[in-house]
């Protein structure tokens, strides 16, 4: 059992992990390293331990899929973020005690699914891609977040503050999407979320797909206060979306320089279709995670 273990995740959690005492090889994550550090310590046939958010889930297996590695391992999450949308959207629940061998976690988890994974350009993910004013907005709490990390009240200032100074911001006329080949109609939007999960923005029902299925959906970003609505939204106890969607397997989209976020991570993206990278094992309770 291989542990890789985010520092910075769960408000110092992450650290206190590091220092416990854990029966295998433990690895704190360094992300512009985790391609040595996966190459280094991982062989075909290893069980990953990974703990953080779905940002360390996400780096951890896109560092796997770079290295051709996915097929040939399988994962536990320990989940210690903020949102933890992947570990909800497969029904694993936070927990307070770390197991610490092998045979605590196969106890815990008992049942292995098979997740698929989506690739735009040489960016995977396993969460969600936005597109747009989400992205903008993203960017701007970003900085809240590097500034005061774990304090969470100063982050919704700053997510209020964004969507203040973004609330007029629409897609380019010259943007466009293609689902199952065919245009769709970018006018008066804002932008969009497609998402390979059924849990965004740390609770928020956003579709009704199975995580075990390779489909994506799309839901349209028509104003500020689509967001605000799916925000205030987290942990809705009637699991019902909070806005309409599509859902399609094959998405194609290209614009101008259009902002993006794939997994939490912002940039300038040029890429057209989203494609099906694969699948990877990841272990689960014996709920079914639908």
């Amino acid at each position: 059992m291989i542990y890789f273990i985010n520092p910075k995740s769960g408000s110092g959690l992450g650290l206190k992990l590091l220092a416990g005492r854990i029966a295998g090889t433990t690895v704190s994550i360094d992300p512009p390293r985790i391609l040595e550090q996966l190459r280094k310590h991982v062989s075909p046939g290893d069980r990953l331990v990974v703990a953080g958010g779905d940002g360390t889930f996400s780096l951890v297996i896109g560092g796997l899929f770079r290295l051709g590695l996915a097929q040939e391992v399988s994962l536990y999450m320990f989940p210690i973020g903020t949102g933890n949308d992947l570990a909800r959207s497969l029904r694993i629940k936070k927990f307070k005690q770390f197991p610490k061998t092998a045979a605590d976690w196969e106890k815990r988890f008992p049942r292995a699914i098979s997740i698929p994974i989506w690739r735009y350009g040489d960016q995977y993910f396993v969460n969600y891609l936005s597109w747009g004013m989400d992205a903008k907005m993203l960017a701007e709490v970003e900085g809240f977040r590097t500034l005061f990390p774990g304090n969470l009240a100063l982050r919704k200032i700053g997510f209020t503050l964004a969507s203040i100074q973004h609330m007029d911001y629409f897609v380019r006329s010259s943007s466009t999407l293609l689902i199952d080949g065919k245009p769709h109609d970018l006018k008066g939007k804002a932008g969009m979320i497609i998402s390979n999960m059924p849990y965004y923005l740390g609770g928020s029902r956003i579709n009704k797909i199975n995580p075990e299925e390779p489909a994506l959906s799309i839901t349209f970003i028509n104003h500020v206060a689509d967001l605000i609505r799916l925000g205030l939204a987290r942990n809705n106890r009637k699991k019902k979306p909070v806005l309409p969607y599509l859902t399609s397997d094959h998405i194609e989209l290209s614009g101008p320089d259009l902002p993006m976020q794939i997994d939490g991570e912002v940039g300038i993206y040029r890429e057209t279709a989203i494609e099906l990278a694969g699948h990877i094992k990841v272990w689960v309770s014996g709920k079914k995670v639908r």
